[in-house]
């Protein structure tokens, strides 16, 4: 079947700092009737929340125990973006951009915000990974890297080393791509681009899944997160760690348990990948294809937006939806629009049984996961 790459390059480069801005001015404008923003929902950070372990600090790890194959395994994922020291050499031929900027100094000093995308399709289409390269210079400023050298790395577990797979330097607007042709076989796979006057990196997937591979899909904010004033306490205050719906983390272990492929989709703009993914790592959600929208969108353009993923998913991936989370009325609408069965449509919340759905009670998902999650079959068709 034809891939779906919603990981086009916009003609317009939102920056992050424009995206918030956008973000929380909806958000004031909504105050009073969605409750955005409202500080009493911000609770303490957990301490329990596991941290993330740079190859550095990895490689110190393994070099306690002796072991090769310790080190080997402690370095065959990398830490993104933040990451500093790196298993393999790079080139690191400084882009115009860092050399005027008077090179890392400047560049480490900077808040790495990369628009970078997912690929999805069947094994045999062509597989192309494209992402967009800026920085936040401070609170009020976003810049773009035109003229930058990015590379794209993979573990290779079969020589267990790092192999690169490809080189090219960012465009006027600051986006990178790869071709990489049929790469990959079926499965689910992580690469690594990496910005090298930067010393540090970000994370791709590419979910290589066969016809018929059967997938659970998951709204994020109100769905997994207690609701949607976590991201905004977040953008606030970074060091704040975003709640969750009652047993929401462990709904989608479960489901991963079972070999269900994951997609998690989600209304935030690219820009809030980061962020995101960052917290996803934090919480232990099981990785899967994330997808973000290109800009703000919000009741029916969101309606629209997803319905145009989840359609894509079904009828050119031809892939099976067994289960789908939300908490919106624009969640409802456009799974029913996408052909997602409502018995099947799992709403928790204040519109929560609406329209037909079936509802999530007591805004916790423990008793859906002991009466209903449990007593579903492993995957017949597990994303590989």
């Amino acid at each position: 079947m034809k891939s779906v790459l919603f990981s086009d390059i916009p003609d317009q480069v939102h920056p992050a700092t424009a995206a918030i801005g956008r973000v929380l001015g909806v958000c004031l404008a909504v105050a009073l009737a969605a409750g955005c923003g409202d500080s009493d929902s911000a609770e303490p950070n957990p301490t329990d929340a596991a941290s993330d372990v740079s190859s550095s600090d990895a490689g110190d790890i393994a070099a306690d125990t002796g072991s090769e194959d310790a080190i080997v395994e402690q370095t065959r994922e990398l830490s993104c973006p933040g990451q500093r020291e790196f298993p393999f050499d790079l080139e690191v031929d400084a882009g115009a951009w860092a050399r005027e900027q008077n090179g890392q100094a400047i560049v480490e000093a900077l808040y790495d915000n990369t628009a970078h995308r997912d690929f999805y399709g069947n094994p045999g289409d062509p597989q192309t990974l494209v992402g967009v390269l800026g920085m936040a210079a401070s609170a009020l400023q976003t810049i773009v890297l035109p003229g930058e050298p990015v590379s794209l790395w993979r573990f290779n577990d079969v020589t267990t080393s790092w192999e690169q797979l490809g080189r090219t330097t960012t465009a006027a607007d600051g986006s990178y791509a790869f071709e990489l042709g049929n790469t990959f076989d079926a499965g689910s796979h992580r690469v690594w681009a990496v910005f090298e006057a930067g010393r540090t990196c970000y994370t791709h997937s590419l979910m290589v899944w066969p016809e018929g591979t059967q997938l659970v899909l998951s709204d994020i904010d109100g769905t997994l997160t207690r609701s949607d004033d976590e991201l905004f306490a977040e953008i606030g205050d970074p060091t704040y760690d975003q709640q969750t719906k009652g047993s929401a983390i462990e709904l989608i272990q479960a489901w991963d348990a079972k070999g269900y492929g994951l997609v998690y989709l989600t209304a935030r703009p690219g820009d809030f990948r980061p962020m995101t993914e960052a917290w996803k790592a934090r919480r232990g959600l099981p990785h899967g294809l994330t997808q973000f929208a290109f800009s703000l969108v919000f009741d029916e353009t969101a309606r629209a937006y997803k319905a145009e993923f989840i359609s894509a998913l079904l009828n050119d991936m031809q892939w099976d939806i067994v289960a789908a989370y939300g908490n919106a009325t624009s969640d409802i609408e456009a799974y029913a629009d996408a052909g997602v069965p409502l018995d099947v449509t799992f709403i928790i919340g204040e519109h929560a049984g609406e329209s037909g759905t079936v509802a999530i009670p007591n805004d916790d998902y423990a008793a859906h996961i002991a009466e209903w999650v449990s007593a579903q079959p492993e995957a017949t068709a597990p994303a590989p």
